[in-house]
C-alpha cells in the first residue's frame, strides 16, 4: 500500500516533467532563425563596397561610408537580437563583400546611386529604422549636388501629416524671413545666403500646393531668435534658422506613414543640408 501510495505521484512527475521536455524541445525547434533585414543588409554591403573604392581617392568619403556600414550592421544586429551570451545569431550575421579598390573617377556618384536606393527603398526597411537611414541619406547630401525642386507627388496625407505640412510652410516661409534679415548683416556670404532664401520660398510654395495655404508668416514669428547685430551674430541666425529646418524635416519623414510624403521629406531634408554646406563653405 505504502509503495503504491508513493510510487503514483512519481509516475505522474516524471510524465509532467517529460512532457515538458519534449514541448520547449518542440518549440524550440519549431522557432525560426532570425534572418537580416534584407534591404538593411543590401544598404550595408553597398557602403562596404563605397568605402573601399573610395579608400585611396576620396579618403574623407570613405571613411564617412565605412561609418555609416557600421551604424547599419549595427542596427540590423539590433533587429535581430542577442541571445543569453550578447552574441548575434549566426543567422543574423552579413555577408561582407571582397571588393577590390576601384577607380574613382566620378566619386559623387557613389553618393548619389546610394541616395536613390535609399528614396526607393524607404518603404521596405523596419519602421524604427527609417531614422537612422534618413540621417545617412542628409550626410550624403552635402556631398552631391543639388536637384531642383521635385515635382509634387500623388499625396494622400493623413490628418497629422497634413497638420505637419501646414506646420512646415509656416517654418519655411518664417526660415526665410529670418535669412533675410541676417543677411544685412553678412554681405559676404551673399550668394550662398540668396541662394538658401529662395529653395526656402520654393518648397514654402510646394508645400502651399499640397495644403491650399495663402497666408506668410508674419515677421519675427522666430521670436527665440534675437536680431543679428554683426557678421558673426548673422551667421549664428542662419546656422540655427537653417539646423532648425533641417531637423524639422528629418522628423517629418522619420514620423511619416505614406510613402510619397516621407520621400518628399526626406528629399528635402537633404536639400536644406546642402543649402548648409554651401553656406559653410561660403
Amino acid at each position: 500500500m505504502l509503495g503504491l501510495l508513493h510510487c503514483e505521484p512519481m509516475r505522474r512527475r516524471i510524465s509532467v516533467v517529460l512532457g515538458f521536455s519534449l514541448l520547449t524541445a518542440s518549440l524550440t525547434a519549431c522557432t525560426p532563425s532570425p534572418k537580416p533585414n534584407e534591404t538593411l543588409a543590401q544598404m550595408y554591403q553597398d557602403a562596404l563596397f563605397d568605402s573601399q573604392a573610395l579608400a585611396t581617392s576620396q579618403p574623407e568619403l570613405a571613411s564617412l561610408r565605412t561609418e555609416q556600414a557600421e551604424e547599419l550592421l549595427a542596427e540590423i544586429h539590433r533587429i535581430c537580437g542577442f541571445d543569453d551570451e550578447g552574441t548575434v545569431p549566426a543567422s543574423c550575421e552579413v555577408e561582407v563583400p571582397a571588393v577590390a579598390i576601384l577607380p574613382a573617377d566620378d566619386p559623387e556618384q557613389y553618393f548619389s546611386d546610394s541616395q536613390v536606393k535609399i528614396l526607393d527603398n524607404l518603404d521596405d526597411i523596419p519602421k524604427d529604422s527609417v531614422t537612422l537611414v534618413i540621417e545617412q541619406f542628409i550626410e550624403q547630401s552635402s556631398f552631391v549636388q543639388g536637384a531642383d525642386t521635385p515635382a509634387l507627388p500623388d499625396l494622400d496625407l493623413s490628418d497629422e501629416e497634413f497638420a505637419t505640412a501646414q506646420d512646415l510652410a509656416d517654418r519655411e516661409f518664417s526660415a526665410a524671413w529670418s535669412l533675410g534679415v541676417a543677411l544685412s548683416q553678412a554681405p559676404e556670404y551673399q550668394d550662398a545666403i540668396e541662394t538658401a532664401i529662395d529653395n526656402h520660398h520654393e518648397r514654402a510654395s510646394l508645400l502651399q500646393t499640397i495644403t491650399d495655404l495663402d497666408t506668410f508668416a508674419e515677421p519675427g514669428y522666430i521670436s527665440e531668435l534675437p536680431a543679428p547685430t554683426d557678421q558673426a551674430s548673422a551667421l549664428e541666425t542662419v546656422d540655427a534658422v537653417q539646423s532648425n529646418m533641417l531637423q524639422a524635416w528629418h522628423a517629418a519623414a522619420s514620423a511619416a506613414t505614406t510613402d510619397s510624403w516621407r520621400v518628399l521629406c526626406a528629399q528635402m531634408a537633404g536639400a536644406t543640408a546642402r543649402d548648409i554646406s554651401l553656406i559653410d563653405a561660403s
